[in-house]
């Protein structure tokens, strides 16, 4: 792969990194509001905002690839719920922190789908990050975690499969297109459960809060997609850590949320085992010989 793509790959993450923190922050605002009609709003805005450039580029779309778009659309949505759950529950660092564990899951799906063999330090730094997860979502004992923690962890599990759909899609799909379906079907899927949960907003304040909601959430799956098309996805992914270091800080200086000591070991094991896969130079392996993954 080209290094100048790669090193835009990073740049496009490290943006959609702060537009994701921001976004989870007033999701964290609008707890008042139903999950799936803020789920629903954010979608629909977001084809609103993204319509005229899809249509000035003509968006092309193929029912060959359908199978693979609904992976990818299906998995991303139901990690956004999860995630959404976690935010309303728990506090933000914790949240963002298990979402944020999707590049951890990231080899490990392309170790089993692709049948390829993941780098040793990859390994190091997939088992140092599994310690940190251990560390936040404590099994058993006094501080046992809390089923919001669980939906958190979930959150990113799916992420990792959706990270690595749009992967497989971008060589076949171009960045409009992929943005095009997540969002159609996103918006088709959830409005069924908007309208069973559905409740007045009567705050303009949360009448606001959900039009950044909308803004930067957009703007996050910008700029993920295009981060994904430039660089692998076990690399590009490691540059959602960067959403907690954020998360943390606007967690602490907007909401008065200070983290645990556990919490932040788990924060830095997490980090630490991204950034060992993130500079893993080694290409995974299948059947001897080396493949980009």
């Amino acid at each position: 792969m080209n290094k100048e793509r790669e090193h835009l790959g990073y740049f496009y993450g490290i943006l959609a990194a702060l537009s994701y923190s921001l976004m989870v922050l007033f999701v964290k605002l609008s707890k008042d509001v139903p999950i799936p009609a803020m789920v629903f709003i954010r979608f629909l805005f977001g084809l609103l905002i993204l319509m005229p450039v899809l249509i000035k580029q003509r968006v092309k779309f193929s029912l060959k690839h359908l199978p693979t778009h609904l992976v990818r659309d299906l998995s991303g949505l139901a990690a956004l719920y999860c995630f959404f759950y976690a935010t309303e529950k728990i506090p933000l660092v914790n949240a963002t922190t298990l979402m944020s564990t999707a590049p951890l899951f990231v080899p490990l799906i392309v170790l089993v789908h692709h049948k390829l063999i993941v780098p040793k330090l990859r390994m190091l730094g997939l088992l140092i990050g599994f310690v940190g997860v251990v560390t936040i979502v404590k099994p058993t004992g006094a501080n046992a975690a809390e089923p919001a923690e669980w939906i958190g962890l979930a959150a990113g599990v799916l992420a990792a499969v959706a990270y690595v759909t749009i992967r497989k899609l971008s060589r076949v799909e171009s960045t409009s297109t992929i943005l095009f379906t997540y969002f159609l079907v996103s918006a088709v899927v959830s409005f069924p459960l908007t309208l069973a949960f559905w409740k007045p907003i009567e705050s303009s304040m949360l009448g606001f809060y959900l039009l950044l909601i909308c803004i930067f959430g957009t703007v996050y799956q910008y700029f993920l997609t295009k981060a994904y098309t430039h660089t692998p996805p076990s690399k590009a992914s490691a540059m959602t850590y960067l959403s907690v270091i954020f998360s943390g800080l606007l967690g602490w200086l907007a909401l008065g949320e200070v983290p645990t000591m556990r919490v932040l070991i788990g924060v830095v094991l997490i980090i630490s085992g991204g950034l060992i896969i993130v500079f893993d130079k080694e290409d995974p392996r299948i059947w001897g010989s080396k493949k980009s993954d």
